[in-house]
């Protein structure tokens, strides 16, 4: 999964520390040498939509999910502190 470092730090608190100075993945930043992050520890799915939802990427944003995914989302949304950009794609 691909996206804007920039992206990510727009939505979310813990993406604005991560890609700050302090850390590795904040150091020189370029779109032609791109970070891996790895995120061995979160939903790959969850992380995917919430990724999409930020994008502004909705038609890859399923209409409804099930229980499960929803608590998935919810989970990754709350750790990563991106609730506000994610907030309305849960009402529609």
């Amino acid at each position: 999964l691909r996206i804007s470092s920039q992206i990510l730090r727009n939505a979310s608190t813990y993406f604005t520390i991560l890609f700050g100075l302090n850390f590795a993945e904040g150091q020189n930043l370029s779109s032609s040498d791109p970070k891996e992050v790895l995120m061995l520890d979160d939903n790959a799915r969850a992380m995917e939509m919430i990724c999409n939802i930020i994008q502004l990427r909705n038609n890859a944003v399923p209409l409804s999910l099930a229980l499960e995914e929803v608590f998935k989302v919810a989970v990754a949304t709350d750790k990563f502190d991106c609730t506000s950009a994610v907030k309305l794609a849960s009402i529609s």
